[in-house]
């Protein structure tokens, strides 16, 4: 198992950049709702998107991996201070991971996320995550899924040159 650390608040600044890019792109097809803060902790999201001319309604988690263009992997997170984490408990319809370094997001079901997690955490590298910041530090767990293998789940990649500026 391999280590990092991370700085929180430098991860939320970054976080909140990608959020706001997908959501401008989201609005051509979709009117796009932030949601509250006890809703975006207890579900697990942070939008609701409405499809413009049906009224279908879509719970939507925004996640962003800034090492993912070097590595070749992107990190779902499973367990954090011990408890499961959202690469579990996503209540989202849609997870959208933006990969900064390569102005893409990738688009997936949070079920093929759940239904794929145990898999690829017994073929892949674990990682241990340190954050710190916010007058504490913890610890998260996860696993590194090739993103050769994580695209071919995607429903959908999205280029997003405005992620550049999250580098």
């Amino acid at each position: 198992m391999t280590r990092s650390l991370h700085v929180f608040e430098k991860d939320l600044e970054d976080g909140l950049r990608c959020e706001r890019i997908v959501a401008k792109y989201l609005e051509k097809w979709f009117v796009v709702e932030k949601v509250d803060l006890e809703t975006e902790k207890s579900e697990r999201i942070d939008f609701i998107v409405t499809e413009k001319g049906t009224g279908r309604q879509l719970k939507v988690e925004i996640k962003m991996d800034r090492a993912a263009g070097d590595t070749g992997n992107i990190y779902l997170e499973t367990r954090c201070d011990g408890k499961v984490s959202w690469g579990y408990t996503c209540e989202a319809d849609l997870i959208i991971i933006c990969i900064p370094a390569l102005n893409i997001a990738l688009v997936f079901k949070a079920s093929t996320i759940r239904a794929n997690i145990d898999g690829w955490a017994g073929h892949y590298e674990l990682k241990e995550v340190w954050s710190e910041g916010r007058g504490r530090n913890y610890c998260a767990h996860g696993v590194c899924v090739p993103l050769r293998i994580i695209r071919t789940v995607a429903v959908r990649e999205l280029y997003l040159p405005l992620l550049m500026e999250v580098n």
